[in-house]
């Protein structure tokens, strides 16, 4: 009995947070709904077609890595005048009210990926580009993500960067040269201070968030790049006792199969 009492322990703890898919497959209780967060026809009606809106990807080599910081820089400052640049002028074109700026960190095996909303009169949230960082030093990271909230107008966004784990050091260096938004606790959702919110990716802040990015998708007030990478990050969000956040499931980037996506862009427009 005390034997059998460990093996059954062992068996449940190694599922570790995943507690909806231990009760699936050990108690043979159904997950909530049918596990997707989003579905498939919400994420391809925000993928509008038409007007292009780039992806664009910095992902260099090994080599570059190595590589001294002058020549990193410089690097990373071309392409941003090269590809990056023309797009994000044609985004500031087409004109908003305000701008709200999403970013989920990685250094290694996944994607950082910075999503740029902008908000239009009607509340809509529009991604006309999206920056996508594969094998990227955190000094470029901070480099990139600090020419495009500079390029943005002056006073009119907020940035809201995943501090959890590797991140904590970019998301506190962008929060020092900006300044941290610190909420009113008598006025809920109410920010005095920067433009600079750190997020520390926990359940709680999955229930508290994840279903206010789902809404916009029900609501129709969302659009993002067509894209194949970013329809599989938003396809990644699953139910998880009630909750819609991402699981340990990885995918294969669909460009390039040495990158996994793990739901970052859902994570950055979120």
């Amino acid at each position: 009995e005390e034997g059998k009492a460990k093996w059954y322990t062992r068996m449940r703890k190694g599922y570790g947070p995943r507690t909806a898919a231990m009760r699936a497959e050990l108690d043979v209780v159904p997950r909530d709904g049918s596990g997707a967060a989003l579905p498939t026809i919400w994420i391809e009606r925000a993928m509008p077609a038409g007007a292009p809106r780039p992806v664009l990807r910095y992902h260099p080599s090994d080599d570059f890595v190595r590589a001294g910081p002058t020549e990193r820089a410089r690097d990373a400052a071309a392409w941003l005048e090269r590809d990056v640049a023309p797009a994000l002028t044609a985004a500031l074109r087409a004109g908003a009210s305000r701008w709200s700026v999403g970013m989920d960190f990685a250094r290694h095996r996944n994607l950082s990926v910075i999503l740029p909303f902008a908000i239009d009169a009607r509340l809509r949230r529009i991604c006309r580009l999206v920056l996508e960082l594969a094998n990227t030093p955190t000094g470029q990271q901070q480099q990139i993500l600090w020419w495009l909230l500079d390029h943005l107008p002056h006073g009119g966004w907020t940035f809201a960067g995943d501090a959890t784990g590797p991140g904590l050091g970019l998301m506190d260096l962008t929060a020092g040269q900006y300044g941290t938004a610190v909420e009113d606790k008598t006025k809920p959702g109410t920010y005095t201070g920067g433009p600079v919110h750190q997020v520390t990716l926990t359940r709680a802040w999955y229930a508290a968030h994840m279903p206010r990015y789902l809404g916009l998708f029900e609501d129709g007030t969302i659009e993002l790049p067509r894209d194949s990478g970013i329809e599989d990050d938003h396809r990644a969000l699953q139910y998880v006792d009630g909750i819609p956040m991402l699981t340990a499931l990885e995918l294969a980037d669909p460009t390039e199969a040495e990158v996994m996506r793990h739901g970052d862009a859902a994570i950055a427009g979120a």
